[in-house]
């Protein structure tokens, strides 16, 4: 059962004073679904296991902006293992991370 931040905090009694980040809101949820009631220290713990979100997918056309390379060229990089590999965000569509393609471009040289 989903609910509301404003709602978290009058289920909980918790006076929060430092807001909560999204993982910390994540954790609580799941404490809550799997039954447990949960403080916001147990929150912060329960944090610190989930695993971190990966930000942003770029699609192909704003990948292509960003790089300033073609669509054939980020294959051919990508199956040589010289360009962050593409992630399945659903059946019929794909995307690069963005951490990954601006660490990958941060690593290139830069021309003169």
């Amino acid at each position: 059962m989903r609910r509301s931040r404003k709602q978290a905090e009058s289920v909980a009694g918790m006076g929060i004073a430092r807001r909560w980040g999204a993982r910390e809101w994540d954790a609580w949820r799941h404490g809550v679904e799997s039954g447990k009631v949960l403080g916001r220290e147990d929150g912060l713990e329960m944090a610190e296991e989930l695993p971190r979100r990966a930000g942003p997918t770029l699609r192909l056309p704003d990948l292509m902006r960003l790089v300033r390379l073609s669509r054939a060229t980020i294959y051919q990089l990508e199956r040589a293992g010289r360009f962050p590999k593409r992630v399945q965000i659903s059946d019929n569509a794909v995307g690069w991370h963005e951490r990954e393609v601006l660490a990958w471009k941060s690593s290139r040289p830069r021309a003169r």
